[in-house]
């Protein structure tokens, strides 16, 4: 709750410092002494839109500190984690938001002392106040914010966690089909190219260390018959007449005739003429097998040609062939195993689509039948406001899936008829400005504790209203003011009498120089300032006996 509020040199208002307590506080004072000010800093504190003519003449600059008793922090947790700031000692459980406006006009923005941007303090600000008219993005008036005050009025809490756990399935399983089914269409335009390719190559059947042989062979094919000239001319030279064979069989039986031991020693000769006689058959096999054979010297051509061509292609070497069949034959399987896991997928997503289908049902039947509650209780609170000739609904709409999120697929309006045989509409395009309030209001105590926000502060709400009307109203703020910290400006006794603090905004000039100040009035004061409320400038004894009655009562 707001616990503080220190004004330095805003506008009429030097140096003020104001307290505040739980409940509901009253601020009155006659017209211009200042309540709006008091707002507007406090709007600037929270990080609202600051006018350079804020700053009063003379200052130097000008500042705002709004400190606020948090007992339970937990729904600030996630704002701190976000923004990384530090939280005082939680045994303080105290928050300041502190606003510097220099005479440049320029602001400088502080959470607990710690630099900060104006969007920052208002994202804070947003978690922690709500005034009419100035907050309206966070409040009722905005229509993004209804689904959540129907939730809360339900106490939807475990639905919610359902739909909300069901939903994160939900978009996991959305995500992983969508990656997969990516991944499948890119490898898919690929897949009649690795068709072809392992068409081909299994066509091939290449062989690693291939293309040497064939170029081996087709040398020897290519070279044939001077091959064959070659050999058979070593032919001649080893076993032809007067061949090596024949001049070392004449050489041994030379020697045969010499001494037996000169023939020993020449054993080596012996063993030529063996070794000679092989050679022989082995030139005479390699003669005989080389062929002059065209055709298959063009077979060889071919082969070598498409051998290369698909190399040349796969970006590889001949020898690499084999290897990169083998891959593409992978790639392959690769695309049937991942149209398999996409099929897998899909099992998944619609397993996953119909749980938070069911859950999400649950959810919005059980809001269907909170809406009708909500509708009921928020008529009752109308009557009194003098708004009986009023109509409120809480429209729920289904979303398409497109829509769906973690809180199901409702769109929920508040909805609102001030005239009979008028259509309903939003909030605040059918209201006028008095009405609008009032209706907040009923809002407010019929979803009492749904209110999200530590404090509301009310500005005028009992504007064109007096007597039963006004007491009604000032009677819902008090029972607003039993759950949560309500401040509201009035010029209503009845609603000021209601209060459990009274402050008095006053406007001083006995210096000479314009100044607002503030009074907590004490019981004495408050009979006075509610006479006063009541009869004018002129207080009168009935005047102040009606107040202390209404004080009383």
């Amino acid at each position: 709750m707001l616990c503080g509020l220190s004004i330095r040199n805003i506008v009429l208002i030097d140096s003020l410092d104001l307290s505040f307590s739980r409940g509901l506080t009253v601020l009155s004072g006659e017209t211009g002494a200042g309540k709006s000010i008091l707002l507007d800093a406090l709007g600037v504190a929270l990080g609202g839109r600051v006018d350079t003519s804020m700053r009063r003449d003379g200052a130097p600059q000008a500042s705002v500190t709004a400190t606020f008793e948090i007992k339970n922090q937990e729904f600030l947790s996630e704002f701190f984690d976000k923004s990384g700031l530090s939280v005082n000692d939680p045994e303080e459980q105290l928050l300041h938001l502190r606003r510097v406006i220099n005479d440049d006009g320029r602001t400088r923005a502080f959470i607990n002392d710690q630099p900060v941007t104006a969007n920052m303090l208002r994202e804070i600000g947003n978690l922690l106040v709500e005034i009419q008219g100035q907050f309206d993005a966070q409040g009722l008036l905005n229509s993004r914010t209804h689904l959540k005050f129907l939730d809360i009025f339900a106490n939807h809490t475990e639905l919610l966690s359902k739909v909300a756990g069901a939903y994160a399935l939900l978009s996991n399983a959305k995500l992983k089909l969508k990656r997969a089914t990516e991944e499948l269409s890119i490898n898919e335009s690929r897949k009649e190219y690795l068709e072809t390719a392992v068409e081909e190559l299994a066509t091939l059947k290449p062989i690693e260390g291939e293309e040497a042989k064939l170029l081996e062979t087709r040398s020897e094919l290519m070279n044939a018959e001077k091959i064959i000239i070659a050999l058979n001319e070593a032919l001649q030279f080893i076993g032809g007449e007067g061949g090596a064979i024949t001049l070392v069989a004449k050489a041994q039986k030379t020697l045969d005739k010499t001494s037996d031991r000169i023939t020993k020693e020449l054993e080596s000769l012996e063993r030529a003429a063996t070794e000679l006689g092989e050679t022989e058959l082995v030139v005479g096999r390699l003669a005989t097998e080389i062929e002059l054979d065209t055709s298959q010297l063009e077979e060889i051509d071919e082969r070598l040609n498409r051998i290369r061509i698909l190399a040349r292609k796969h970006g590889v070497t001949p020898d690499q062939l084999n290897s990169k069949y083998q891959e593409f034959c992978n790639q392959l399987r690769m695309i049937e195993d991942e149209a398999s896991q996409v099929q897998t997928l899909e099992r998944e997503l619609e397993s996953t689509k119909a749980k938070f289908i069911e859950d999400a049902d649950a959810l919005s039947k059980s809001r269907v039948k909170a809406g009708k509650r909500l509708d009921q209780a928020i008529i009752s609170e109308l009557k009194p406001l003098k708004l009986n000739q009023s109509k409120f609904q809480a429209t729920i709409e289904a979303c398409g899936e497109s829509g769906w999120n973690v809180y199901g697929w409702d769109k929920v309006t508040f909805q609102i008829s001030t005239n009979p045989g008028t259509p309903l509409g939003p909030l605040q395009k059918v209201a006028s400005g008095g009405e609008l309030s009032r209706l907040l209001l009923a809002l407010r105590v019929a979803l009492s504790a749904a209110t999200p926000l530590p404090t509301l502060i009310f500005d005028e709400v009992d504007a064109g209203v007096g007597g039963a009307v006004a007491a009604a109203v000032g009677g819902r703020l008090k029972r607003l003011g039993e759950k949560i910290q309500v401040l509201v400006v009035t010029h209503s006794p009845q609603v000021a009498a209601e209060g459990h603090v009274h402050w008095k905004i006053v406007k001083d000039d006995t210096t000479g120089l314009q100044r607002t100040t503030a009074k907590e009035l004490a019981k004495t004061e408050r009979v006075e300032e509610i006479a006063r409320m009541l009869s004018g400038e002129m207080i009168t004894e009935e005047a102040r006996a009606a107040s202390l009655k209404l004080l009383e009562n």
